[in-house]
């Protein structure tokens, strides 16, 4: 759906520089993110737009999928498919693409564990009955009554977004 709506909307072939922002929720302390960079080149490009960054909001820990991490991004140097690494593909003649996941806490990590592991059950041993144990899960990966935690997402997500932008627009003027 996403793939033909961009190539329905942009000239895809024409996209020299690419940033990709791919938000999950779930992981870490709640209400901070997590930045994760799916290769050292993008690392050294991520770490070098944040760097640079005079807002505020980007001033938190950085990390390359691959390294066990007190934030609760260790874990991740096995995952192959992401989302940016996917959409980065679609655009054929980019030179230059930032692919970056920004993880969110929300609940311990045991709880969301345990709630998957629920749900999983559920959804193997008594699909008719699982949609209390689906709405757990949801709860533990957003926290829907929780005003902070969804102005941190807010705020840092477009913090990101405008340092990604600028990064963007520098190196197209380059």
């Amino acid at each position: 759906m996403v793939q033909e709506f961009l190539q329905r909307e942009l000239a895809l072939n024409k996209v020299k520089t690419v940033g990709i922002i791919d938000l999950h929720t779930g992981l870490g302390k709640s209400g901070d993110d997590i930045l994760i960079f799916h290769t050292p080149a993008t690392e050294e490009d991520g770490i070098s737009v944040l760097k640079e960054s005079t807002n505020d909001q980007i001033n938190r820990l950085t990390t390359q999928s691959g390294t066990q991490n007190a934030d609760g991004s260790g874990g991740y140097e096995h995952v192959v498919g992401c989302i940016p690494e996917g959409m980065a593909k679609l655009f054929p003649k980019a030179t230059k693409i930032l692919p970056i996941t920004q993880e969110f806490g929300t609940v311990p990590s045991i709880l969301v564990f345990q709630a998957l592991r629920r749900e999983l059950a559920m959804f193997t041993h008594d699909p008719m009955h699982r949609m209390a144990s689906a709405q757990a899960v949801r709860d533990v990966f957003y926290l829907r009554q929780n005003r902070y935690w969804k102005y941190r997402v807010v705020t840092q997500g477009q913090a990101l977004y405008e340092e990604v932008l600028k990064y963007i627009i520098a190196y197209d003027a380059a």
